[in-house]
C-alpha cells in the first residue's frame, strides 16, 4: 500500500512539474519502504533513481531520509552492519544541527536493525524530544541492550499504539529472539533445577530429588541467575 501511494505521488509530480524536492522526497521513501519489504533489487533501483540530492542546495535538509532509505536498502541486501554504520553516521551529522527528532528516528532504525549501543544517546534524547517516539525508542534500545524480552514486547506494543507497525514488528521479533536465547542459555541441569523451583521446592528438596548436595543446587541457581540477570527465584523461573 505504501509503495503504491508513493508511486502515485511520483507520477503526479511528473505530470504536474511539482518540483524536484517533492519528487525526491517521495522517491526516497519509496526506496525505504521497498527495502523494508525485503526487495533488495527494487530498493537499489529506487535508491539509484534519486538524483536531486547533489544539485539541490537544500538537500542537506533531507539527509536523514536518504540515510534511512540507504540503510533499508543495505538491510534488504543482507548488509546489516553497513546499514547500522550509515544510520549512526547520519545521526552524528544531525546532532550538531540540533535536529534531535531526526536523530531519534535514525537511532531507532539502527536499534530495529539490531544495534544494541544506541540506548545511552536515546535516553538523553528522550528528555528533549516531545511525542511518544523518543521515549519508546529509548525503552526499546535499553531492552535490546539488556536482552530483556518483556521490555522488547512492551516496546512493540507502544510502537503499535502510535502507528509505527514496522518498528513494532522488529521489536517483537527481537523479543522472540531474546526469549530463545534465554531459554537456550541454560544448561540442561540448570533447566531441570529451575523447573523444580517453579514447582515450589526448596533447595534442600531439590537436592534430595536429584541426589546432589544443597551447595550444588545453590551453585547451579547462582550461575543461571548470573547468566540471565535474574535477582530472585521468581524472576529466574520467568526467564525459563
Amino acid at each position: 500500500m505504501a509503495q503504491r501511494a508513493l508511486r502515485e505521488a511520483i507520477a503526479y509530480t511528473d505530470s504536474t512539474g511539482a518540483g524536484d524536492m517533492t519528487r525526491g522526497f517521495a522517491q526516497t521513501w519509496l526506496a525505504a519502504v521497498t527495502g523494508m519489504a525485503g526487495d533488495a533489487a527494487g530498493a537499489r533501483r529506487e535508491f539509484a533513481a534519486i538524483q536531486w540530492w547533489g544539485a539541490d542546495s537544500a538537500a542537506c535538509e533531507w539527509d536523514a531520509e536518504k540515510a534511512i532509505a540507504e540503510a533499508w536498502m543495505h538491510a534488504a541486501e543482507g548488509a546489516v552492519p553497513r546499514s547500522i554504520s550509515v544510520l549512526r553516521s547520519a545521526a552524528e551529522q544531525e546532532r550538531p544541527r540540533g535536529r534531535a527528532a531526526w536523530e531519534v528516528l535514525l537511532l531507532q532504525t539502527a536499534t530495529q536493525l539490531g544495534d544494541d549501543t544506541t540506548a545511552p544517546r536515546l535516553a538523553e534524547l528522550a528528555d528533549r524530544v516531545q511525542g511518544p517516539r523518543a521515549t519508546v525508542a529509548a525503552a526499546h534500545a535499553a531492552a535490546l541492550a539488556a536482552g530483556d524480552g518483556d521490555g522488547l514486547l512492551a516496546a512493540a506494543r507502544d510502537y503499535e499504539m502510535f502507528g509505527d507497525m514496522r518498528a513494532a514488528a522488529d521489536a517483537a521479533r527481537q523479543a522472540r529472539r531474546a526469549g530463545r536465547n534465554t531459554a537456550q542459555g541454560f544448561t540442561s541441569r540448570q533447566r531441570e533445577i529451575i523447573l523444580l523451583v517453579a514447582q515450589g521446592l526448596s533447595n534442600k528438596e531439590i537436592a534430595e530429588r536429584l541426589t546432589m548436595s544443597v551447595r550444588s543446587v545453590e551453585g547451579h541457581l547462582f550461575r543461571a541467575s548470573q547468566r540471565v540477570g535474574a535477582s530472585s527465584r521468581d524472576e529466574l523461573v520467568a526467564r525459563l
